[in-house]
């Protein structure tokens, strides 16, 4: 139980610090991305392997809040309280996560990384484009 919480604390975590100013459907979409990488055997398989991979180096994770060497700090009670009901639905499988597919990648769309060009582009969703690597 105590690894069932900390794994859905670090979901929560991530769609708040991650996509907490998006639609549902666009956090859910954050969510799905780490889901997708914990079935997958090039990222680690828990999802707070995923969510702080790289994070021992400044700038080197898919996550940038994991490494951006700011304080993680919750500043609002609702975007967090939304986050962790976001990391609920989405640890349950919910049916909007379907349209993610085999997400395992995104970023910002004002940010242009190397690494998208060799992706296949799926959808965006609100500031987020997300991708495939199959």
């Amino acid at each position: 139980r105590r690894v069932k919480l900390a794994e859905e604390n670090c979901l929560a975590r991530a769609v708040y610090f991650e996509a907490r100013s998006e639609s549902e459907l666009g956090q859910l979409a954050v969510a799905k991305v780490i889901l997708n990488r914990v079935k997958d055997p090039d990222y680690p398989n828990s999802i707070c392997g995923v969510v702080y991979q790289g994070s021992g180096s400044r700038n080197s994770c898919q996550f940038s809040f994991a490494c951006d060497g700011l304080p993680d700090d919750v500043k609002s009670a609702s975007s967090w309280s939304n986050a962790k009901h976001v990391a609920q639905k989405a640890l349950a499988g919910d049916a909007k996560l379907a349209a993610m597919g085999s997400a395992t990648n995104y970023h910002a769309d004002y940010v242009k990384p190397k690494w998208a060009k060799s992706m296949k582009r799926l959808i965006k969703i609100g500031r987020h484009i997300f991708y495939s690597d199959t």
